[in-house]
């Protein structure tokens, strides 16, 4: 059996929209990621440094939660 790996985590809210991005750290927090990566960031926006930088930290075995 796979050895289990870390439950990484990603939260966005949209740039401008006075949205909370509280709910989503709490959610993932409590199912046991860390690290937890977030940004603000345009729904229109394609680049989005930190989304890259949670995958990048992706390794077999890991649990990826958005």
């Amino acid at each position: 059996m796979p050895e289990r790996g870390m439950e990484i985590g990603y939260a966005r809210v949209s740039r401008g929209d006075s949205q909370n991005i509280d709910a989503q750290l709490r959610a993932l927090r409590d199912a046991g990621c860390n690290p937890i990566y977030q940004e603000e960031a345009s729904g229109g926006r394609a680049d989005r440094p930190e989304l890259a930088r949670a995958i990048g930290a992706l390794k077999p075995g890991d649990v990826f939660m958005v």
